[in-house]
């Protein structure tokens, strides 16, 4: 008896640890992921930029550096304060809330979205003053066809069909944070949706 359970000890033993060790890479791999992600943003944001306005040589030099020089100031300013945001976060996560905090929480956020968007005001001005007509049709190309796509994924003209895909967004949403969800959560999605 006392045999099997130290093998038994053993074997939970080694599983736990695995478990522990898997865990920590999956944190390790989201981290490195956040990391990779954050250390490209600026080339990121270059595509998701040039794919609306097809900037010429001179515009690409131009808004290269724009946003190397605002990812720089981020990274310099805005990262060791988000720091301070989130130890305060942890602590204030433990204590009860209310709608005066949730409202300075707001506030905080939207403070730093500001700065961070002021920023850009200078440098888009000044790349505004090159776009070209033919870049201003391109940007209304995109905008039609990403207003196209959204009345086809959330406006569809059936009323029954908007319902239909708007219970499926709720569903899939809801199952992606809390896993399946049975026919009666899915029942009741359906009817706070309608």
């Amino acid at each position: 008896m006392i045999t099997m359970f130290n093998a038994m000890s053993r074997s939970s033993s080694r599983y736990a640890i695995i478990a522990l060790l898997a865990a920590a890479l999956c944190l390790l791999g989201a981290c490195s992921a956040l990391r990779f992600g954050y250390n490209q943003a600026d080339e990121l944001a270059y595509w998701w930029l040039d794919s609306y306005a097809d900037f010429n040589d001179t515009q690409s030099l131009q808004v290269r550096k724009a946003l190397a020089q605002w990812h720089a100031w981020h990274r310099r300013a805005q990262l060791p304060d988000y720091t301070g945001l989130l130890v305060r976060a942890q602590a204030e996560a433990l204590e009860p809330t209310s709608a005066e905090r949730v409202c300075k929480w707001w506030e905080s956020a939207r403070s730093r979205v500001d700065a961070a968007l002021e920023s850009t005001v200078a440098p888009a001005a000044e790349l505004l003053l090159s776009v070209t007509p033919q870049q201003i049709a391109h940007i209304e190309r995109r905008y039609a066809k990403a207003n196209a796509e959204f009345l086809d994924d959330y406006l569809q003209a059936d009323p029954v069909q908007r319902r239909k895909e708007s219970i499926q967004r709720a569903v899939d949403r809801a199952e992606s944070f809390y896993g399946r969800i049975d026919e009666a959560q899915r029942e009741r999605i359906a009817k706070s949706v309608a």
